[in-house]
């Protein structure tokens, strides 16, 4: 195998896997949205229960249902955190993200903040770009017609 193909070849995965990053951070962020709502629900249903029609066992297992999910949304959370380190080309904190543990995911969360905002002013300015570019060939055109 020749040396330019390898390196296409490495360029071509590194593509899919860039792509594949992408599909599993919208995947896990859709997840963690659905998850943020139905927690809210949940939330909502336990004081209805505890408060509207004086279940006294309310105290017994909501509590742990309540941790329980929270745990779960943390947990999505840090996924989708590690999934932007990759994204981003970021080197990976000394601890691992995608753990779940709450204040691992906070601290990689807090980490990642300035890192993800700059990333995403860089996305917008090659969009923006992108499309003034676009607008300027399109009053070239016009120009021209109108000769």
């Amino acid at each position: 195998m020749d040396e330019d193909e390898g390196n296409s070849e490495k360029a071509q995965n590194t593509e899919k896997n860039k792509r594949k990053n992408k599909q599993c951070l919208l995947i896990s962020a859709i997840y963690f949205i659905i998850s943020g709502i139905a927690f809210t629900f949940q939330l909502l249903a336990y004081h209805d229960i505890l408060y509207c029609h004086r279940e006294a066992l309310g105290h017994l297992y909501t509590p742990v249902l309540i941790v329980l999910s929270f745990g779960s949304i943390i947990a999505i959370l840090g996924v989708s955190v590690a999934q932007m380190y990759i994204l981003i080309g970021e080197q990976y904190p000394p601890f691992a993200t995608a753990l779940g543990t709450p204040v691992l995911v906070i601290c990689s969360t807090v980490h990642l903040t300035p890192k993800g905002i700059r990333w995403l002013r860089g996305w917008y300015r090659a969009y923006r770009g992108k499309k003034e570019e676009k607008e300027g060939m399109e009053k070239v055109s016009r120009y021209e017609a109108s000769r």
